[in-house]
């Protein structure tokens, strides 16, 4: 697909087509930090690297492995979707 890069990830191009869904935006910086190896720009990140990473050594089928991973993104969306950025709690300082 035209404009889909590494610095612009698929999830990119769904969530700027008029869907005006904050919740779908914050999931797109979540997983563009997580593909893009910045796991600095969102603290999600590198837990969304870990478990997907896992998901590709648990299955061979793809499609076994979409069908598992969907559940995942489905869960990250409903949570940024009911929580205002502002109030997750980010990591806590030792």
């Amino acid at each position: 697909m035209k404009g889909i890069t590494r610095e612009r990830p698929k999830i990119d191009r769904i969530a700027s087509h008029g869907l005006h869904d904050a919740a779908l935006a914050r999931l797109a910086s979540i997983v563009r930090a997580a593909d893009c190896g910045r796991p600095q720009d969102a603290p999600e990140a590198s837990g969304l690297l870990a478990i997907s990473c896992g998901l590709s050594l648990d299955f061979s089928d793809d499609h076994e492995m979409l069908a598992h991973g969907r559940v995942l993104y489905d869960a990250l969306h409903a949570q940024r979707a009911r929580v205002p950025v502002t109030q997750v709690p980010g990591p806590t300082a030792e």
